[in-house]
């Protein structure tokens, strides 16, 4: 399938300030987070993609097309929701949304009708009749989502779409965009909150002073950035750190029989063959834990289009605002015996996949908890290779120790963990 965005050297200038500087990336299709600080260069990006800024340098292409040699084309594939208000005074909210669809080639009588569906969509009733510019804000952003999927996009462009909300229309405005998601329509999200971006993006591209620091699948970009594992055994401790150190391995003690491990920050240990340790054998665990299924799949049906997709989902149940990363299950009581047994084989691949049977305590796809001095246990790149080898160095530790392996569970990174891996990657070069 064609990539949503290719940029090849892509260089903005303003005079003698360089905004964007050398930009390279290759995103697929899906919801992208488009993260960095106030002045990143994030909504420069957005205009050049949309054709609105014309590059100094280098190349753009959204959807196969390059952006620079038809822009007209590409927007009528394109929705925008500008983080600044762009309503005309004196329209109503549906006049408005209508005649965001003339504009994207829609005949008046469809466009009205269409404009109609998309305000129920969001959420406004009679108060699509009131103009728009005495609207309160979260009204005002509610109208600027309806004009900017009036015409049926391939892709939606939302910048910073939940300035000035408060905490219930955040909640709604992220179910909006989830919905999007799942119905199949590519999403850039432009932000500077990265709870926003984690809940609602599956790729994401960070930029700093322009340059991009980080990019690629947020689950991989997690796996990478070291939360660890939570480990829990049962014999000498001690025994246990050294065969760990031996392997490149660092322990964070939080308890007794109770630590996290992670890849050691430089090891020559992490080249090496990984040594071969006895399976071991799990105890006795909890095999009648339910399987959770995902409501996520029933948000896919046939429907006219994309963004009628994305209004039939909001009747699968989903809580307001799961986004794609959404997880099934509750954790158990911390603790408990019967619980805390279950260990699978050593793993062949590395973490983020789902909760191991038997889950408690710090659950995978939890952040991972600060040490006894106060550290946290994430925050640090780690190279792919690194990640990978650590479930069966943890195992053949333990079997050189003579520990019993209670619990092995990986434990996730956050996007804040990605996002200060990432700027401390930048200063060190």
């Amino acid at each position: 399938m064609t990539p949503l965005i290719e940029l090849s050297g892509l260089t903005k200038d303003f005079g003698a300030f360089r905004a964007l500087d050398g930009l390279d990336a290759r995103l697929p299709r899906g919801s992208v987070g488009l993260l960095g600080p106030n002045g990143a260069g994030k909504s420069t990006l957005v205009k050049c993609l949309l054709g609105l800024l014309r590059p100094s340098a280098g190349r753009a292409r959204l959807l196969g097309e390059d952006v620079a040699r038809r822009p007209l084309a590409l927007r009528r594939r394109v929705g925008y929701l500008p983080e600044v208000d762009c309503h005309l005074p004196g329209l109503s909210a549906v006049e408005f949304v209508a005649y965001a669809g003339e504009l994207s080639g829609m005949p008046p009588r469809d466009a009205m009708t269409r404009a109609h569906e998309m305000l129920d969509l969001v959420g406004l009733a009679d108060e699509r009749y009131r103009p728009v510019h005495a609207a309160s804000t979260g009204t005002r952003q509610r109208v600027k989502f309806a004009q900017a999927i009036v015409h049926d996009p391939e892709v939606v462009f939302l910048d910073e779409p939940t300035n000035g909300l408060d905490p219930r229309g955040r909640e709604q405005m992220l179910a909006l965009v989830a919905g999007l998601a799942r119905a199949g329509v590519s999403v850039v999200y432009s932000s500077h909150l990265l709870a926003d971006v984690e809940r609602v993006c599956s790729e994401v591209l960070i930029l700093r002073e322009g340059r991009i620091i980080a990019a690629g699948p947020l689950e991989e970009l997690r796996a990478r950035t070291g939360a660890g594992w939570e480990l829990r055994t049962r014999g000498d401790e001690e025994a246990l750190r050294r065969e760990l150190r031996a392997r490149g391995i660092d322990y964070a003690a939080l308890g007794p029989g109770r630590g996290v491990v992670r890849p050691a920050r430089s090891s020559a240990a992490l080249d090496e063959p990984v040594p071969s340790a006895p399976e071991p054998v799990p105890a006795a665990g909890n095999p009648d834990a339910p399987a959770v299924a995902d409501p996520r799949s029933a948000a896919r049906e046939d429907a006219a289009s994309p963004v009628d997709r994305a209004a039939a989902s909001e009747s699968t149940g989903l809580p307001a605002g799961e986004g794609p990363q959404g997880e099934g299950g509750a954790p158990t009581a911390d603790g408990d015996e019967a619980t805390t047994r279950d260990v699978p084989s050593p793993p062949d691949a590395p973490s983020g996949g789902g909760a191991l049977p038997g889950d408690a305590g710090v659950r995978s796809g939890e952040s991972a908890r600060p040490g006894p001095d106060g550290n946290s246990a994430g925050g640090e790149a780690f190279s792919a290779q690194a990640v990978a080898t650590v479930p069966r160095r943890v195992f053949a530790a333990a079997a050189a120790a003579g520990c019993e392996v209670r619990r092995f569970v990986p434990l996730r990174s956050s996007l804040e963990d990605v996002f200060v891996a990432a700027v401390r990657a930048q200063e060190e070069r």
